[in-house]
């Protein structure tokens, strides 16, 4: 399938963390939850993909000015500020030096009465703040 499109790949299944994480040039792909567990951007760019994150604890990916910009979303409160941030970072992230490419996302399922005004969300939280969830 994927020759009739001109890729040559090779897919190899590996049995442990010691494998999957070995540093190499036949290392390409990985799975990876990238969650947040909270609604900041904080909780998942800055976490996985910052200075404390996996990726550049273990030397796979590193940007200076992302690094920069993890700062200022993890100390200031001024949300001009942190929103301008967060756009620059995901401009670094995901087009000039990417840091992750999405190959698929999650489908979530929410089942609910008719009668329960509530509009689910499209990721995995369930978002009952008033605006959202009446009874």
């Amino acid at each position: 399938m994927w020759r009739s499109v001109g890729l040559n790949v090779q897919m190899q299944t590996v049995e442990n963390w010691s494998q999957i994480m070995a540093r190499g040039t036949e290392r390409a792909l990985r799975d990876w939850s990238n969650s947040a567990p909270f609604n900041d951007p904080v909780s998942s760019l800055v976490n996985q993909h910052g200075p404390n994150g996996q990726q550049q604890q273990i030397g796979e990916w590193t940007n200076a000015e992302m690094n920069q910009l993890c700062e200022v979303l993890e100390t200031s409160t001024d949300r001009v500020l942190r929103r301008k941030s967060f756009r620059r970072m995901l401009e670094i992230c995901e087009r000039e030096d990417p840091a992750y490419t999405v190959l698929h996302q999650n489908a979530t399922f929410t089942a609910k009465a008719k009668a329960i005004r509530w509009k689910t969300a499209p990721a995995f939280a369930m978002d009952f703040r008033p605006g959202n969830f009446a009874a």
